[in-house]
Parts: structure tokens; C-alpha cells; sequence
């Protein structure tokens, strides 16, 4: 095969990697996989004037999306925070449950924050939720939980934000977000 014809045929030939590729499984084995945009929002929300938690983004995750172990759900939340020292919360729930992903904050040069949320099947009903987050003050936390949300129910998941010092309107906000599924 000349040169030529192979330089001409070589997209066609690498077009089946650019949509999936392979990887290693644990088991030693391969398998292909992708990403799928779900969901993404950039309008900006930010709390009441109250001292409560409050919504400030939701998505429903339709019922069955991961199918087999290992699919994955990868969220990204950016947001602000009022230049105060109230105490200011943001969560990341699951079904209206336990926050999967916390960050925290108090000091006032914490003026913007950050998560990573990352959802994994890893048996029948069975799930692991790892979030990191980080502030414009370069403070980090880690979270890590298990859930057994049923296959095919739907999966909500809730962004919150509560000041519990101060009733102050918009005092912290979520900038955007997005849900990626990962196979």
C-alpha cells in the first residue's frame, strides 16, 4: 500500500477509536467505553433569604442509565460565594438522601468554589459516590459514601446551598453544572 492511499485511508480507519476506546479492565479484560452529555445548565441560582437549605439546581437522571458495573456518572458544579464569615454550605444529594459531596466554607476571602462528583455502579442496586471539592482559598475536602439506589429508578440529584448565619439573599450560587455519562 503506497503512502498516499494509506494517508487518505487512515481517518476512516481510526473514525471506531474517536467515538469509544478500549481500556483495562480490573479483570484484566477490555472493554470500550464513552461519554454522554446528560445534562448542563449555566444559569446561575443562588440561595433565599433564609438561614435553610435551599435548591439551587436539579437533575433527574433517567431510570436504567447505569446499566453495568463500572458506568459512571461524572458531575461538575462551579459556583460563588458572598466575601463574608458566614457559615456557607453546599451539597450534593442523591434522592433527597444523605450529601454525597459537601464543601464549607466560612472565611471571607472564600469567594468561589468548586465540586467533583463522580457515581459508580458497582453491583446490582449497589453504587459508590466519591466528591471532591475546592475553594478560592485552595481549601479541599474529600467525600466518599456508598448508596443502593435501584437500578431502574431514577436518580435526583439536588444541589444545595444554606448560609446559616446570615438570612442574606444569594449569598452563595451555583453557576452551572453538568452531568456527563461515562461507559
Amino acid at each position: 500500500m503506497s503512502r498516499r492511499i494509506l494517508l487518505t485511508a487512515l481517518p476512516a480507519l481510526l473514525a471506531p477509536w474517536r467515538a469509544k476506546a478500549d481500556f483495562v479492565t480490573s479483570a484484566g479484560g477490555s472493554a470500550a467505553h464513552g461519554i454522554t452529555p446528560l445534562y448542563s445548565t449555566f444559569s446561575s441560582v443562588g440561595n433565599g433569604a433564609d438561614t435553610t437549605e435551599d435548591t439551587l439546581q436539579t437533575y433527574v437522571v433517567p431510570a436504567s442509565t447505569l446499566v453495568n458495573v463500572g458506568d459512571r456518572l461524572r458531575i461538575e458544579l462551579f459556583g460563588t460565594l458572598a466575601a463574608s464569615a458566614d457559615t456557607k454550605t453546599i451539597r450534593v444529594r442523591l434522592n433527597a438522601g444523605t450529601a454525597i459531596a459537601t464543601y464549607a466554607a466560612s472565611a471571607a476571602g472564600q469567594t468561589t468554589w468548586a465540586l467533583w462528583v463522580s457515581i459508580a455502579k458497582t453491583g446490582p442496586n449497589a453504587q459508590s459516590a466519591t466528591g471532591q471539592s475546592l475553594g478560592s482559598s485552595n481549601s479541599s475536602n474529600a467525600n466518599g459514601t456508598t448508596t443502593s439506589i435501584t437500578d431502574t429508578s431514577p436518580i435526583t440529584i439536588t444541589v444545595t446551598g444554606q448560609n446559616s448565619t446570615t438570612a442574606t439573599a444569594g449569598s452563595l450560587t451555583c453557576r452551572y453544572m453538568t452531568v456527563d455519562y461515562l461507559y
